[in-house]
């Protein structure tokens, strides 16, 4: 190794604990050229909950210690990647990894793809000019690998099994200028490349002009650097899969099994029983807006909840999840959140015609907060209330209350039994024994009023100009939550949305007795045009555009960083939800659980989420998430804000755990 020595030998990690493995990459799907990436990972490995006391560890030597430390940032052996580990002139800086570009590729699609993935690297990390990076790809059998990297396992590999390797490395060669080129590497420097078949390990020779066998696979055990870290329990998953199997932050472990047991049969009951009278609650346009802005205030308490928990909750990693008699991370959130306020949650995210409370706007509400998230709702709000007017709806009104958890204000006396109040969610045959339910814990109560008077304070909570008006119109204070949000439609766009209400009332009962009337069809298609027209003309949306485009970009990725304790916590409180969940429920919690990974990065998760979803729905299951992770999208703010950064917190909390029967 003395023809590579002077690459390495002045870089050396920090000597802190690395983090729980979190990033990875099972994406097998086929992605074209264009790379699917994942979070650029520190390797300053950081980790709020982390043990002191631990040695230094080992500089950075070798070919194998480069390949330790990308593999041991990622948490597991990504399949058909590659990485890009960066450095300053002394340590090792954040990597990024993203999918191979499928072969045959042209030699413009691989500098397309290369220079693609060098725009998503930062330039400097924790105030130091990021300067060279080594390449390292991860191809060819994980099986043989696997097999390889395990003492009771690994063997002699076939003749077969290394020319396998050599077959694939290959190609690599032709391209291998590219990584100097800085028209795409820009002013880095490329240090070595490296490649980790199935069999063997590969890497550039002194001219750096082509690959050379290194060793066999299972050398990386020898290394130093792998060593020690090994030695402080840090592992590599073998697959995607398995690096996300477990958390730190699981919910699902429990001091008291039959209180969890209890707790989560209560949550089931509430959500069918909430399902029912969401029914109700959300008949229309009218109604089912006003509901969700209720509903927006719960999840946002429970958020702030969850959030202050996260940073106060005695976890350290998942070998030891408490400390003395503290109780797990799930007890304490089953202890803070009642069954019913649960319950409530879970049933406002299932999947019904217009429902707003989507995974979408669940983390643009972690993300951004409230208010953002109410504008935006007003708009959607706004927009669909004018359409639902002009096709021959009934007259804009908010007068409905909605729905909220019960018991508000009041000492819970639920009985042993299920309640009346359950029995209409259920299809129980005659002489079916009631199920039991353990009753929540009195001091619950307080945490309900807590989220009541979050919804109020928002009421109430006006800038000085819109209480001044609000003293003009006291009867605005009550129709608006949040005092310009969920207002009726503004005079002039309602004497236009009238005059097409009119029109509807004429076309469509024409259409139902006579479907083949050729000029009624002709008027509707007239009248759609004219909604659409008139709609993208509304005074009011066109005054609070600004609202929606800043939604939009949101889910674009467009926007500043989003806030990550918030993110955090709702991937913590969509995990305690998924218990029991319904097909669609659970979807939506996966949904929700993807779409706060890609705020964080972590597309490679984010998408196995999204399949988790999609196999718990029915027909199409269409998401603008998936668009950007076909293209390898990662959000904006994620270059710029540093990996690493202490106080980001911007690991993956939820499991791949499958769901409680």
């Amino acid at each position: 190794m003395n023809r590579s020595i002077h690459r390495f030998i002045c870089l050396t990690p920090n000597p802190r604990k690395p983090c729980h493995r979190e990033g990875m990459n099972a994406n097998n799907t086929p992605n074209g050229n264009t790379p699917n990436s994942d979070h650029l990972r520190s390797g300053y490995f950081h980790n709020d909950h982390f043990h002191s006391g631990y040695d230094t560890p080992p500089p950075i030597r070798n070919e194998y210690d480069v390949l330790s430390c990308a593999l041991h940032q990622h948490g597991y052996w990504p399949d058909h990647s590659l990485i890009i580990l960066t450095a300053t002139d002394n340590t090792l800086g954040p990597s990024l990894r993203v999918n191979l570009p499928d072969e045959p590729c042209t030699h413009t699609e691989r500098a397309d793809f290369l220079h693609e993935t060098f725009t998503k690297l930062p330039t400097c990390h924790n105030g130091e000019t990021l300067t060279r990076f080594y390449a390292i790809i991860i191809d060819g059998d994980n099986t043989v690998r696997q097999r390889q990297l395990h003492p009771n396992t690994a063997q002699l590999a076939a003749i077969e099994e290394i020319q396998q390797d050599v077959d694939t490395q290959i190609p690599i060669n032709a391209w291998l200028h590219l990584l100097h080129d800085p028209r795409i590497v820009s002013e880095l420097r490329c240090e070595d490349v490296i490649y980790a078949g199935g069999a063997s390990i590969w890497a550039l020779n002194p001219e750096q002009q082509t690959l050379t066998l290194l060793a066999p696979i299972e050398e990386i055990r020898h290394s130093s650097y792998y060593t020690w870290l090994t030695h402080h329990g840090d592992t590599i998953a073998d697959t995607a899969q398995h690096n996300y199997a477990h958390s730190p932050w699981d919910t699902d472990p429990t001091a008291n099994p039959e209180t969890r047991h209890d707790w989560e049969n209560a949550v089931e009951l509430w959500d069918h029983t909430h399902t029912t009278r969401h029914e109700e609650a959300r008949k229309g346009v009218r109604t089912i807006y006003r509901q969700a802005q209720i509903d927006l205030c719960y999840w946002d308490a429970a958020i702030n909840a969850a959030a202050h928990l996260l940073t106060t909750h005695p976890v350290d990693d998942a070998d030891a999840p408490t400390i003395g008699d503290a109780p797990t991370i799930g007890d304490a959130l089953r202890e803070l959140i009642p069954a019913e306020v649960a319950g409530h949650l879970r049933a406002s995210i299932a999947p019904v015609t217009l429902n707003p409370i989507t995974a979408e706007m669940l983390t643009y509400l972690a993300g951004y907060g409230l208010n953002h998230a109410q504008k935006a709702l007003a708009y959607l709000h706004y927009s669909a209330q004018y359409t639902y007017h002009a096709f021959g709806g009934e007259y804009p009104s908010t007068n409905l209350a909605p729905l909220e958890p019960p018991h508000y204000g009041t000492r819970i006396t639920r009985k042993t039994y299920i309640p009346a109040s359950f029995t209409h969610a259920f299809s129980t045959a005659p002489g079916i024994e009631q199920g039991y339910v353990r009753a929540v814990p009195e001091k619950c109560v307080q945490w309900q009023d807590w989220i009541r008077r979050t919804h109020r304070t928002i009421q109430e909570s006006r800038t000085i100009q819109e209480s001044r008006s609000i003293q003009q119109n006291r009867s605005n204070q009550h129709a608006n939550l949040n005092g310009w949000a969920l207002e009726n439609l503004t005079p002039a766009d309602l004497a236009s949305a009238a005059e097409l209400n009119t029109i509807s009332r004429d076309v469509l009962p024409r259409l139902e007795e006579r479907p083949k009337d050729h000029n009624a069809h002709n008027k509707l298609e007239n009248l759609k045009q004219r909604i659409d027209e008139s709609c993208t003309n509304s005074e009011y949306l066109t005054k609070h555009h600004a609202v929606y485009t800043h939604y939009l970009n949101a889910l674009k990725g467009k926007l500043d960083s989003p806030h990550w304790a918030r993110l955090n916590a709702l991937e913590l409180l969509t995990s305690l939800l998924t218990p029991h969940s319904t097909d669609g429920e659970y979807a939506a919690l996966r949904n929700t659980q993807a779409w706060a990974n890609w705020y964080k990065g972590y597309s490679t998760y984010a998408r196995l989420l999204r399949q988790e979803a999609r196999r718990h729905t029915f027909g199409k299951d269409l998401n603008i998430l998936d668009v950007h992770l076909n293209a390898g999208n990662l959000p904006a703010w994620i270059k710029h804000t540093i990996c690493g950064e202490p106080g980001t917190h911007r690991r993956p909390i939820s499991t791949l755990k499958p769901r409680k029967p």
